[in-house]
């Protein structure tokens, strides 16, 4: 199948949502929200579901004053809350969790992996950590301008995020857990971020695929410093393969973009995308080049630093790829390391 006859093949029962209105029923006991965010990827998506006479919420937006108003509003709709479920760990899905599990007396549900990858996001950097920080970017090819602006970048994050509970509720992959009468089995997402919580209601032919499958966009897959030499994309393919199990014709519930019908098709386009993506990388090292140099060849220029942070992370990503694949070599010395094609 074509790329164009990928994205041919998603069916959207649900034209649209636009951001801040109020939940829409998809099925009983599971409605759809969606809050305005203050970034280019101006919304995220709330699975809001019957929890036994009490709500159960996935993911919660960035924590600004505007967020705890929406959730405020919203939240009056519904039934008292009995569990805040979060996917992930990134800002736009966990941002504003501690206020809610604090203001309404709920427990926090995550992966342990995600959690304690919250705990550390938020947690006071030492000049020795952010001296390795600098040198992770500076050592892959970016100016020390660019790695301090990086690094202030990390600060206005944890600037999205209320504090983190001091416990929580572990979600293990492969477990099933019931809510709003419905049994869903917890899938396991990685690339993406480390341990990602999905989940699959066999019944109903439903997945709640957090931002590991979404119907427009592909997720970002970065290599960051606190795990230079890691294979996220190795990882993000790997869990495609792993959905690719599932019914070709469920309703996917993304947490950006529309629910579709068409998981298989999303698939391969996904792959598609990443295969050519790696195709470009390779080329791009006919000759020795550092990640940033690679970056300037894949990207078009940046408008600001969140652009160089997620094409330099993303171009390490392929690029650890096929180092693993043994497409390219890699030569290291003190202070910089750079990639040729084999």
């Amino acid at each position: 199948m074509s790329g164009t006859q990928a994205a041919e093949a998603l069916e959207f029962p649900w034209p649209t949502l636009p951001a801040g209105e109020p939940p829409k029923e998809i099925m009983p006991g599971l409605h759809w929200g969606r809050q305005p965010l203050a970034s280019r990827l101006d919304h995220v998506n709330h699975w809001i579901l019957d929890d036994g006479g009490r709500t159960a919420l996935i993911d919660t937006g960035a924590d600004r004053r505007e967020s705890r108003a929406w959730w405020t509003e919203i939240l009056q709709r519904f039934a008292p809350l009995s569990r805040v479920i979060v996917t992930h760990h990134h800002y736009d899905h966990i941002g504003v969790a501690g206020w809610l599990c604090d203001s309404n007396d709920a427990p926090l549900w995550m992966t342990r992996t995600e959690w304690m990858s919250a705990l550390a996001r938020m947690r006071s950097w030492t000049e020795a950590q952010q001296l390795f920080r600098l040198r992770h970017f500076t050592g892959n090819g970016l100016s020390e301008a660019q790695a301090s602006d990086i690094q202030a970048l990390f600060g206005a994050f944890n600037d999205r995020l209320s504090p983190i509970p001091g416990a929580f509720h572990r979600l293990i992959p492969d477990d099933l857990i019931q809510i709003s009468g419905r049994a869903w089995t917890i899938l396991l997402g990685e690339g993406h971020s480390p341990e990602q919580a999905l989940f699959f209601c066999a019944e109903d032919k439903v997945l709640i695929a957090a931002d590991q499958v979404l119907p427009s966009i592909t997720p970002h897959i970065g290599v960051w410093q606190d795990e230079p030499d890691g294979n996220p994309l190795q990882l993000f393919m790997n869990t495609l393969d792993r959905l690719a199990g599932l019914p070709h014709d469920l309703l996917v519930l993304p947490s950006h973009g529309l629910p579709f019908i068409g998981l298989h098709a999303r698939l391969e386009r996904l792959r598609q995308h990443h295969r050519r993506r790696l195709d470009e990388t390779e080329e791009a090292c006919r000759e020795w080049r550092t990640a940033a140099e690679v970056m300037g060849v894949l990207f078009r220029p940046p408008r600001d630093i969140t652009d160089v942070a997620l094409a330099f992370t993303e171009t390490l990503a392929h690029l650890q790829y096929l180092l693993g694949t043994g497409r390219l070599e890699v030569e290291s010395t003190a202070t910089l390391r750079r990639f040729r094609a084999r």
